[in-house]
């Protein structure tokens, strides 16, 4: 529904995190009204072509970092509609310095419609790589 503004980043930051390197951008709720963690159900993350596995995707809300695969067990955690999240990858392998092309994709389900109803976001977007010394 709200696709183009699923990435909500013009830079993606590269920091070490004990042994790993992490990326990081900003996220938004791609619905018009809140959801609870476990109505995601899948995350399709690629970054300049290279897909990431679910398990180095990571969401950090309200200070707290949720790996994404575990998100359907946190059914009490609201994501409010107008804060941002941020979405953290484990990724080793080295980038170019400047600029890095993600592909993002959400699957859903909204949880106070009728029937079964399940949403996809896509997004894509070209981000300013930007380094610090830690997340």
């Amino acid at each position: 529904m709200f696709d183009e503004d699923l990435i909500a980043s013009q830079r993606l930051t590269r920091s070490p995190r004990g042994e790993h390197r992490f990326l990081a951008f900003k996220i938004r709720l791609p619905w018009y009204r809140s959801l609870y963690l476990s109505c995601f159900d899948r995350i399709e993350l690629s970054v300049n072509g290279s897909r990431q596995a679910e398990e180095d995707i990571f969401l950090k809300l309200y200070g707290t970092t949720y790996r994404f695969s575990d998100l359907t067990k946190h059914y009490s955690v609201l994501w409010f509609v107008l804060d941002p999240a941020e979405l953290l990858i484990q990724h080793d392998s080295n980038l170019p310095s400047d600029r890095c092309v993600i592909v993002l994709t959400l699957f859903f389900r909204i949880p106070y419609h009728r029937h079964v109803f399940r949403q996809v976001s896509t997004c894509t977007s070209a981000l300013q790589i930007e380094d610090r010394t830690a997340l």
